[in-house]
């Protein structure tokens, strides 16, 4: 618990607040009753944020959390900043739309994948049981788990997503070490989160509101990320600084920003705070 979740660095602590302070459908009762307090560290290595409470603790069933997910966790995430996000991914991954297959790891309600044209060949894996029944598409094959309990076969995919999710892993160099053996050679990696180490993040500090979050326990540097995916074998990784669609405009940043100076838990929304990485399986010799 006091060692980075990426690098295995020493963490120095680095925010602790309530957890009254956090409005969370995943905070049930039950998870705040054990927590009463979220705490993190920062790597003093490689820069990454992890939690150091109850929620990474080996005895804590935290994908038990997931599997129970009320429907309104994926209510009010669809936004056009978002779709437009998604078209300007897809058309990087997929210019000449080939008739390509793609696994989107933690795909929640399938919004990315329901907004693809229709020449890919989809498979959405998630935990959470009630987000295959909001909107059933049967151009997805859904899967209800995790990339290490849905069975698939080795060199399926030619694309793995993981959008918005490798910050709620417990150790996520060795899930994505792992996800290599279900690309097609050449096939590509995809992975969209917050980084700490962006310049707004740092300005936020402990007031970052990506921190409210009781699911975000392994928050990544650009550093740490590319580095595990070099490590795991990875080339050709390409890294582009992204807004969250929840972001709002500078000026209320700014504005937000200010007011955290003054009260000690006002939390800093998002802004210019995400990356995305894609990174390439080797072709075969």
């Amino acid at each position: 618990m006091n060692h980075c979740a990426y690098c295995q660095g020493e963490l120095k602590p680095f925010a602790c607040f309530s957890s009254q302070l956090v409005v969370d459908v995943m905070l049930t009762p039950q998870l705040q009753s054990s927590l009463p307090d979220l705490r993190y560290g920062q790597c003093n290595r490689c820069g990454s944020l992890s939690a150091m409470d109850v929620r990474r603790d080996n005895d804590f069933d935290l994908l038990e959390l997931y599997e129970q997910l009320p429907e309104d966790y994926w209510t009010g995430l669809e936004t056009g900043h978002g779709d437009r996000f998604f078209t300007h991914l897809e058309q990087q991954l997929n210019p000449n739309q080939l008739p390509l297959q793609i696994c989107d790891i933690g795909c929640g309600d399938g919004s990315f994948l329901k907004g693809l044209d229709s020449h890919w060949q989809k498979t959405g894996i998630e935990p959470g049981a009630q987000a295959s029944q909001i909107t059933r598409d049967p151009k997805i094959h859904w899967i209800q788990g995790t990339l290490a309990t849905a069975n698939l076969s080795p060199n399926s995919f030619d694309v793995l997503t993981y959008i918005d999710v490798t910050e709620h892993l417990l150790d996520p160099i060795a899930e994505l070490t792992t996800s290599q053996q279900y690309l097609k050679p050449g096939g590509k990696l995809v992975i969209y989160t917050g980084n700490a180490r962006s310049l707004f993040a740092q300005l936020a500090g402990a007031n970052w509101a990506y921190l409210r979050c009781a699911g975000h326990i392994a928050v990544a540097s650009q550093t740490a990320l590319t580095q595990g995916l070099s490590q795991a074998g990875f080339i050709n990784l390409q890294t582009w600084t992204q807004n969250h669609p929840s972001s709002p405009g500078l000026s209320k940043w700014l504005f937000e920003y200010a007011g955290s100076r003054l009260r000690r838990h006002w939390a800093v929304p998002l802004y210019q705070d995400h990356m995305l990485i894609i990174a390439q399986r080797p072709s075969e010799a």
